[in-house]
């Protein structure tokens, strides 16, 4: 079963103090929303400076970078493996597993049902081993507006990087406040 979370306030945590392993669901918890708060802000602030010193095309590169080596960051700190994935992929290197296709659709169901959880926890077994898997929705924002938008929307350079790195993009057609995936996270149970 799921553990639905209706989180009130967002509060970014610091990395320090965190590594180790899980003893219980609300540390999984914690260490979950941490490890989403500090990859989701430190990608956003980046990227918001990215464009406006750049441009969103000559951007959109960093974006990957920037999310691998914080994702990288992350684990190495804290010992929690955090990634982004969607239903509509920009990267098949972020293609969900069977546990955040599962996911995909529940968040998927729930924004059309107008329901959004904050986030979801679960205990279960990856490759025999005892973890909890994290998930968080991914809401588009407007900073991200700029390289997720519809097509025919997106800027001559947006489209020029897409084609050069993403030739089969499909991350396109987003508005403010739509979904846009999940942050999926493991976190090894001690």
């Amino acid at each position: 079963m799921v553990k639905r979370i209706a989180m009130v306030g967002a509060a970014v945590l610091v990395l320090g103090g965190a590594a180790g392993a899980a003893t219980s669901e609300d540390d999984a918890l914690a260490k979950g929303r941490q490890a989403a708060n500090v990859l989701t802000d430190t990608l956003r602030d980046q990227q918001i400076a990215n464009v406006r010193e750049k441009g969103a095309g000559a951007s959109l590169p960093q974006c990957y970078y920037q999310a691998l080596t914080v994702s990288k960051e992350v684990e190495t700190t804290t010992g929690v493996r955090i990634k982004r994935t969607s239903s509509k992929l920009r990267n098949p290197g972020n293609a969900p597993d069977s546990f955040e296709q599962e996911a995909l659709a529940r968040f998927e169901r729930f924004a059309r049902d107008g329901m959004m959880p904050s986030d979801e926890i679960r205990k279960e077994k990856l490759d025999g081993k005892p973890v909890f898997r994290y998930v968080k929705p991914i809401t588009m924002g407007a900073s991200c507006i700029p390289c997720h938008a519809e097509k025919s929307a997106l800027s001559e350079d947006v489209l020029r990087a897409l084609d050069e790195k993403y030739p089969e993009d499909k991350a396109v057609g987003y508005k403010v406040g739509d979904l846009r995936g999940i942050l999926s996270a493991v976190i090894p149970v001690e």
